[in-house]
């Protein structure tokens, strides 16, 4: 028999299992760490929170540091704790909501500021909380306000626990202590004040606060421009010099000479821009958004041009619009220039029709920057891919997109020049589309292998078509996967594969599509009752329909099965659900289908609900559902004599 050796040491262990072992122990550490950093917030938490009632001059001097970090000071840098004076203004105004008409004296703010700087989380057990208590000349413990030092003053802190408490709860400050806020606000901080204002939805202190930082100078918000070398920019692209000389004479050229960083001052004015919009100030936004391209920011300047594009079509001024596209377009900027190059092709073809979109989107697929010439290719080939013109001319551009090596733009002009080769049933649309997948793009690639799989079911290539569709769920794409699934279910449901089948519906059904979702429901459900597996078919069937959103047609087929099937409560209330969703489409269906169903079932005001459903959807004059509906609801008053008049008794009779 073994003996156990007499050395426990880990001399004898492997690299591999050294390695192993080293890292359980720190996954050990880690978690740990993070229990102890919620259990300590938890009790810090509490003791604030019971402070309201016990100790209300402590809970109103914590909750004042608190309100000072909630308004964003504390997220600007430098850092500003809060000041003994400020802390104890802001003390009255709270501890005078926690006790009304009684007085605020000396002897409350001591009271209070000591209870809150009292030690309450003990320093052991402790992983990590505070580096300070790893120190043995540090506090014995945590505190709900911490005393600190700034610029040669005092000031304090509130523990950070309580701050993410008041975020993740929603906390939101009074007015006068924003007021109180904006009066103590120093311009490097107003930019963070105005994002807190924001986040809590006072609009009217955004926009002061961003208005500070706007109109203060450069060294006030602590931003600094350097100069870069030309060659680090593109050159600055002459696509329409005709169209943009009056612009070019009225505003600052665009001079990619300078970096701003961080250019506070540029993103506050956006900022404020988008405010102005919003309250349908369109003039006071075009006038902030041209002052960001006067500055000159390097990217907030072509995007400040695009929303100039977009304000000037609000106000029908097309060709103004177009000029300040060309000029974001211009400055060939790798993010803004293509996506100004894509509006601009739009405007271009819904206002100057579509040889001016074409002729613009020719010039700039030949432009230096390769993502801005990739991204016009793309769009080219699509537009003339829509229009139905000039195939040839589109097939060259997809291509050019297509071989680009721009991520951005490359998978989606592969997939469309698939889509043009796959209209004349050319084969070569196969090899795009699985170079599409190949790429493994998150949002194309799926689609692509959709596309796969419809070619292969058309040549009847089975196997490879179960592949594609495995392909696409296996990207977990919101969309392309669950009809995926549901189209596999089919597919294998059709060859006899009953079990493989159930495990695909399923599995389109547990990802709550509107609309494959329930039509995996309703053949899973069908499957099932044929199996006579009753309980697993109600199951699915009542998932699908309290989902949180329905597409009408396919809610209403998933009735029309349960009715089928005997389950004519679910099947009215699916019904019920469609027409309170007010779709113009599916609802009219979905009132025939309850009506047929209210005038198959027998209970008492079964017939009058029927009439009245068939009325509806006659009045409606809806295309196809309406005569339909006129014909029963005839058929139904001549069965029940409904409108008919009665036949008068005879004297004979008696």
């Amino acid at each position: 028999m073994t003996q156990p050796p007499d050395d426990w040491s880990d001399a004898g262990l492997t690299a591999e299992l050294r390695a192993q072992l080293e890292e359980g122990a720190e996954e050990a550490r880690r978690s740990a760490a993070t229990f102890e950093h919620r259990r300590a917030a938890d009790q810090l938490i509490s003791a604030y929170q019971a402070g309201q009632a016990g100790c209300p001059e402590g809970y109103a001097v914590v909750a004042a540091a608190v309100d000072w970090e909630q308004a964003g000071i504390g997220r600007a840098r430098p850092h500003r704790p809060i000041s003994r004076t400020a802390l104890r203004v802001l003390f009255g105004r709270h501890l005078e909501q926690l006790r009304p008409g009684q007085p605020v004296t000396a002897g409350d703010w001591e009271r209070g500021l000591a209870w809150a700087l009292e030690e309450r989380v003990p320093r052991e057990p402790l992983f990590g909380i505070d580096r300070r208590l790893l120190d043995p000349d540090g506090p014995a413990g945590l505190a709900l306000l911490i005393r600190c030092c700034w610029s040669g003053e005092e000031g304090f802190d509130p523990s950070a626990a309580l701050v993410d408490h008041a975020r993740d709860t929603s906390y939101q400050l009074a007015s006068a202590t924003w007021r109180f806020i904006l009066d103590q606000l120093r311009p490097d901080e107003a930019f963070q004040v105005g994002q807190a204002a924001q986040d809590q939805g006072n609009v009217e202190v955004a926009r002061a606060a961003w208005t500070i930082a706007m109109q203060a100078s450069d060294a006030e918000v602590h931003t600094r421009w350097v100069r870069l070398p030309a060659d680090s920019y593109d050159e600055l692209a002459e696509h329409d010099p005709e169209g943009t000389q009056t612009l070019r004479q009225l505003q600052t050229s665009w001079p990619l000479r300078r970096l701003y960083y961080p250019d506070v001052r540029s993103q506050a004015a956006c900022n404020l821009a988008v405010l102005s919009a919003q309250a349908g100030e369109v003039d006071a936004a075009k006038a902030l958004y041209r002052w960001v391209v006067d500055r000159g920011h390097l990217d907030l300047g072509p995007a400040a041009m695009i929303a100039l594009g977009r304000l000037c079509a609000r106000q029908g001024r097309v060709e103004e619009a177009w000029a300040w596209l060309q000029y974001a377009v211009g400055t060939q900027h790798p993010e803004y220039a293509p996506a100004a190059a894509a509006e601009l092709a739009t405007a271009l073809a819904g206002d100057g029709g579509q040889p001016a979109a074409r002729a613009a989107l020719e010039r700039l697929r030949t432009a230096s920057n390769p993502q801005l010439a990739a991204r016009a290719a793309y769009l080219l080939g699509t537009l003339l891919s829509e229009w139905g013109e000039d195939e040839a001319a589109a097939r060259a551009a997809l291509e050019q997109a297509a071989t680009s090596g721009i991520a951005t733009v490359a998978p989606a002009a592969m997939v469309n020049l698939g889509v043009l080769l796959a209209r004349h049933d050319d084969p070569g649309q196969v090899a795009w589309f699985a170079r599409a997948v190949d790429t493994g793009d998150s949002e194309i690639a799926p689609y692509a292998a959709l596309y796969l799989a419809s070619w292969y079911h058309e040549q009847g290539d089975l196997d490879r078509t179960r592949d594609a569709y495995q392909q696409a769920i296996g990207h977990e794409h919101s969309d392309a996967s669950p009809r995926a699934a549901y189209l596999l279910g089919c597919l294998q449901h059709g060859q006899g594969q009953v079990e493989e089948a159930w495990a695909a519906w399923q599995q389109a059904l547990d990802a709550r599509h509107p609309r494959y979702s329930v039509l995996a429901a309703t053949e899973l459900g069908d499957l099932l009752m044929r199996r006579r597996n009753w309980q697993h078919a109600k199951a699915a069937w009542e998932q699908a329909s309290q989902q949180p959103t329905l597409d009408a047609l396919a809610a209403v087929q998933l009735a029309q099965v349960c009715d089928d099937w005997g389950q004519p409560a679910l099947a009215e209330a699916i019904y019920q659900r469609v027409i309170n969703s007010g779709d113009v489409e599916g609802g009219h269906v979905a009132a025939l289908g309850l009506g047929f169903l209210y005038e198959s079932r027998k209970a008492k005001g079964n017939v009058a609900r029927a009439r009245a459903l068939y009325q509806r959807v006659t009045d409606s004059q809806h295309p196809t559902a309406s005569p339909m509906a006129a014909r029963r609801l005839a058929s139904l008053n001549r069965r029940t004599g409904f409108g008919q008049p009665r036949r008068r008794r005879s004297t004979a009779d008696g």
